[in-house]
């Protein structure tokens, strides 16, 4: 009876274990600076009143950039031109400035390879640009088309994707995984010492009839 409370009191320890790691690994986007349109606007010298383009159920676009980054200052500038004219009350941007924040460039990078690009890459660089499930590294005027059809297919959808609910997910998964092989492998280790303890008791037993 005691080597079951044992075994049973390891098992709960090691599920509490690792279910404390799985929440411990979400990312919660209020532990990053992150900046409003309306504050990356004042940042590029951009004068624009957005208060009209208030409203509720938009859609969330992502953005990783520099403060004096010129491709980020032409997307933004781009923003304002277009994409407010066209999708104002329907967009929410999210920013999170890169050249002078290392958290926010970790996170990038953890995106980044989320999303299969090669961090480490030329090719990978701000303003990085989320958009539901696509994602754009760099801008430029070439990138203006596909940019709107990703607007446009978020808003439409029905599940809108997010990219940071969606690595929440799979790192549930990924510690649920392995909160089933330490499961397994405690549950065998147990096993085994319960048998080795069960026979080993049983020949002191044998033994001391035997005398």
């Amino acid at each position: 009876m005691k080597n079951k409370f044992l075994f049973v009191a390891v098992m709960l320890l090691a599920s509490f274990l690792m279910i404390g790691k799985t929440n411990a690994e979400k990312i919660n986007l209020e532990d990053y600076a992150t900046k409003t349109l309306e504050e990356v606007f004042k940042d590029e010298g951009i004068e624009r009143d957005l208060t009209k383009f208030d409203g509720d159920n938009k859609i969330t676009i992502y953005v990783f950039r520099g403060n004096g980054c010129p491709h980020c200052s032409d997307f933004f500038n781009y923003v304002n031109d277009t994409l407010l004219d066209k999708y104002g009350k329907n967009i929410n941007f999210v920013t999170f400035e890169t050249w002078y924040d290392a958290n926010n460039v970790e996170l990038m990078n953890k995106v980044g390879t989320f999303l299969k690009y090669d961090v480490n890459s030329q090719e990978f660089g701000i303003p990085f640009i989320i958009i539901g499930d696509k994602s754009f590294a760099g801008y430029g005027s070439s990138y203006n088309s596909d940019i709107e059809d990703a607007i446009e297919n978020l808003i439409d959808s029905e599940e809108k994707y997010d990219v940071f609910e969606e690595m929440a997910k799979e790192k549930v998964s990924t510690n649920t995984s392995i909160l089933v092989f330490w499961n397994i492998l405690i549950t065998s280790i147990a096993t085994l010492v319960i048998v080795l303890v069960s026979n080993r008791n049983r020949k002191l037993i044998m033994e001391k009839l035997r005398r």
